[in-house]
């Protein structure tokens, strides 16, 4: 095999989706997602039949943005929703906030607070370690656990920093700075397409995750400014912090308020009777993410659901195709290329291995590649580690089966010494039967 060493564990990201159905990164290997036929611009769309999608029976899990103000009560509806009948309990993400102990002291046994390191690539594995949880506790219980994230204003604040750092620490940024050091730097249209794929990767995650999402996100009133002048314009508008998609995604956005009723002002569920449309936002007096619930489920007669969402991937560039054909030279194992295999080359391979080696050795290069960006259809993984378990237990017959033998010689051996010594102990126990005066009268 000719790939290079793997990084150490505390370089990967946990929860990699060759375990578990996970995320799919956008940069830089969202064009080199295996199974798909790459297009190169110019070339003519791909052809085929008509594919249409049946319609769930279920209503899928509501993504819920709430919004507002310092003390307006976002983290207290999500301790008390954690407890909800409908969920078997809930993991929250602090990202920028530190009040979930003490709500967690404080009677929200239901509600887990995820331990990470703060950088971007632990966080994206606890999500997705926390998604595997909940499929599997939808599975076995069919109660999914809850994602909560306080605040999703502090990764797009995380994301503008990274993005103004990559020019300070690129070769050209280090030579502006040495001549002169209080040089700004700026990211460039570039910069800030990679960190709005950056961003994106995030919420890839989120939205897939199986269960109800709960974000909440600073908002406050502020004096809007126009886009062409960059003049203030004197009209108060109300904005939340963070990317500019966060409400464009949410299925539901409320907006809670200091001293006065939140407000619903998206809502997409037909039956629930909470489409603001022309009339505005709709008041919601004694708020809370249960009785939001409540609402929606009254336009839900199957119960919810895992949402169903397909992720975009761009064209590849020239420089795309090259960085594939390098990684298929370097991660091909046993003559089987793992950057380009679909998920029918994977289980044909699979079916192909010999060895728990073999397999080994095949799982060994899926990580590595993942490492180094590729992406693999989910589930690959498991399916290898099935494959090896089953290898090993056609092996493991064979040495139970002297396990037996050798079980009876052992069990053999004290049996007959046992006969052996009982009639050595019978004269000991016997000294007055008249046996030894009757061999000294032989002698």
């Amino acid at each position: 095999m000719a790939h290079t060493s793997r990084p150490p564990a505390s370089e990967r990201i946990p929860g990699s989706p060759l375990d578990e159905g996970g995320i799919h990164s956008h940069p830089p290997m969202n064009a080199l997602r295996p199974g798909v036929t790459r297009h190169v611009p110019g070339a003519e769309p791909a052809s085929g039949p008509l594919r249409l999608r049946p319609a769930p029976q279920y209503t899928p899990w509501p993504v819920v943005l709430l919004s507002g103000p310092s003390g307006s009560g976002k983290t207290h509806n999500l301790a008390a929703f954690s407890s909800d009948r409908r969920i078997a309990g809930a993991f929250l993400v602090e990202w920028g906030e530190a009040d979930a102990d003490i709500y967690v002291a404080s009677g929200a046994p239901q509600l887990h607070v995820i331990d990470h390191d703060g950088s971007w690539p632990d966080i994206l594995g606890q999500i997705a370690a926390a998604s595997a949880a909940s499929r599997s506790s939808l599975d076995e219980y069919g109660m999914p656990y809850a994602l909560f994230i306080d605040s999703i204003s502090s990764p797009w604040t995380q994301v503008m920093a990274w993005a103004h750092d990559r020019p300070r620490r690129s070769m050209r940024g280090q030579a502006v700075l040495a001549s002169d050091p209080d040089s700004a730097l700026e990211p460039g249209f570039s910069g800030w397409q990679e960190a709005n794929d950056r961003h994106a990767e995030l919420m890839d995650a989120v939205m897939s995750f199986p269960g109800p999402v709960v974000l909440s996100a600073r908002g406050r009133e502020a004096i809007d400014v126009d886009q062409s002048s960059g003049t203030p314009t004197g009209r108060m508008i109300y904005k939340t912090e963070g990317h500019k998609g966060l409400e464009h995604l949410a299925s539901v956005v409320v907006r809670l308020r200091n001293g006065a009723p939140a407000l619903v002002v998206k809502c997409v569920a037909p039956g629930a009777g909470l489409n603001p449309g022309e009339e505005g936002p709709v008041e919601a007096r004694g708020f809370s993410v249960s009785w939001l619930l409540d609402e929606l489920e009254r336009g839900a007669p199957d119960g919810f659901g895992p949402r169903r969402s397909t992720r975009l991937y761009r064209d590849p560039t020239p420089g795309d195709l090259a960085r594939l054909a390098h990684l298929r030279e370097m991660y091909t194992v046993d003559g089987f290329d793992v950057v380009s295999a679909d998920e029918d080359a994977f289980r044909v391979r699979c079916t192909e291995l010999t060895s728990e080696e073999e397999g080994g050795r095949l799982y060994e290069a899926m990580q590595s590649a993942y490492d180094a960006g590729v992406r693999f259809p989910d589930g690959v993984g498991g399916m290898i580690r099935d494959r090896m378990r089953q290898l090993r237990e056609e092996r493991a017959p064979k040495s139970r089966s002297r396990a037996p033998s050798q079980r009876k010689t052992t069990t053999k051996t004290p049996r007959k010494t046992a006969t052996r010594k009982s009639p050595a102990k019978r004269p000991a126990t016997a000294k007055t039967s008249g046996s030894a005066p009757a061999k000294e009268t032989a002698e």
